[in-house]
Formats: structure tokens, C-alpha cells, sequence
């Protein structure tokens, strides 16, 4: 999937996660149902790892100050890139991703 089809899909469903007129919680619940498009998951512990990885940047975010935006904009790049076309298993090349580009869970 490319960013242009992703962006119909999202568009046709509703899924805002970048701008002011939702919450930060809204924009959580957009962007996993966004990661859901884009690496399907295939198990229940799949769903979870991905309702954790939103939680975790919502809440770094917040911690921060900040809204959750740039970083849910990078998580879609980083989606993106692991479901492509060479990948066999999208939800760890995802992860193992997040784990070097952006330290998730190694503080």
C-alpha cells in the first residue's frame, strides 16, 4: 500500500489523525484503526501490541506537551515501509523498526 491509497482509505472512513479538530484521544483511536489498514492484524496479540505502540507515543506525547501529530505521522511512514511487498511478516518488521529509529521500549 502507498501513502496516496492509504490516504482514500482514510479519507472514505473518516480517520483524522493530524489537526486541531479532534482530541488527542480521538486521534489515538484514528491512528490504530490506520495501523489496522495498513499490517492487519492476524492475532488478538496483534491488536494489542498495536493498541499499546498508539498508547505509548499518545502518552509520550502528553508527557511532553505536545500534540500526538508528528509522531503518528512517523508511525504511518514506518507502517508503510514494513508492509511492503518483500515484507513476510509486517507486524515485526514494524516493531523491530520502532525498537531502532525510535527506542520504543528501551528506556
Amino acid at each position: 500500500m502507498d501513502e496516496i491509497t492509504l490516504k482514500k482509505i482514510m479519507i472514505n472512513r473518516g480517520l483524522a489523525v493530524i489537526g486541531d479538530e479532534l482530541t488527542a484521544e480521538e486521534k489515538a483511536i484514528n491512528m490504530r484503526k490506520t495501523l489496522y489498514i495498513i499490517i492487519p492484524p492476524k492475532s488478538v496479540s496483534d491488536r494489542t501490541t498495536m493498541r499499546n505502540i498508539v498508547r505509548f507515543y499518545s502518552d509520550k506525547a502528553k508527557s511532553q506537551g505536545q500534540q500526538p501529530d508528528s509522531i503518528f505521522k512517523i508511525l504511518i511512514d514506518f507502517a508503510l515501509e514494513a508492509s511492503g511487498p518483500l515484507s513476510r511478516v509486517p507486524a515485526a518488521v514494524f516493531i523491530s523498526i520502532l525498537k531502532k529509529e525510535l527506542e520504543y521500549l528501551t528506556d
